[in-house]
């Protein structure tokens, strides 16, 4: 009965070899491997005939465990998953592959992007712990400020210092170069006594107009 099964499916006459199955059945009850090694031969059969449906019935009737070879041979065939799906494995590798670029690359790009609002906090940051009037707030906020440093410079006292500071240096340093104070007033020293008075006097200026 196994040969004639066989030899039915080899001429395509898979109405037969249903026949020969159920023949076999009756004599061979199940569950049986060989019965079930009929039962795939003949799904396969089927399947490239074009009947899927009576394909399932005899993979679902098989009550012994499948090989893997055969479990692949019904995936690949279609009778277990639907083949786009089985696209879809194929492909899964690829696509997780792709997806995984695609977030490592956002990543690096925000990195890229973070840099500047970061660096302009740490700027921020780095000003929150600078005086009040230093050269560097100063100078962001008022142009004159450039201006206020520079004469501040003129006078020996660094910029940020307070009024009394700038004061007692402008006095030590105008004390020397006082015409009181010297027999002979050259060029020079009288350039740098002028100097001074004007120095002192825009900076004294300059705090009152940006309310320092």
């Amino acid at each position: 009965l196994e040969e004639s099964l066989y030899e039915s499916v080899r001429k395509g006459d898979l109405a037969e070899a249903d026949a020969a199955l159920l023949r076999m059945l009756l004599l061979r009850s199940d569950p049986n491997v060989s019965n079930d090694d009929l039962r795939f031969h003949l799904a396969m059969a089927h399947t490239r005939a074009g009947n899927s449906q009576r394909a399932r019935e005899l993979i679902a009737d098989i009550g012994t465990s499948l090989s893997i070879s055969q479990r692949l041979t019904l995936m690949t065939s279609g009778l277990y998953i639907n083949r786009a799906l089985i696209f879809l494995i194929i492909l899964s590798p690829f696509v997780g592959v792709l997806v995984w670029f695609g977030l490592r690359r956002m990543r690096y790009g925000n990195k890229e992007l973070r840099k500047p609002v970061v660096r302009e906090i740490e700027e921020d940051e780095e000003d929150d712990d600078l005086p009040l009037f230093s050269s560097r707030t100063m100078n962001r906020l008022d142009p004159r400020a450039a201006e206020y440093n520079r004469n501040l410079s003129l006078l020996g006292v660094e910029p940020g210092c307070d009024l009394r500071s700038i004061k007692s240096a402008y006095r030590a340093a105008v004390k020397e170069l006082h015409p009181d104070r010297r027999k002979a007033m050259d060029e020079e020293t009288n350039r740098k006594f002028h100097e001074l008075q004007k120095a002192y006097e825009r900076v004294l200026e300059l705090r009152k107009e940006m309310g320092i």
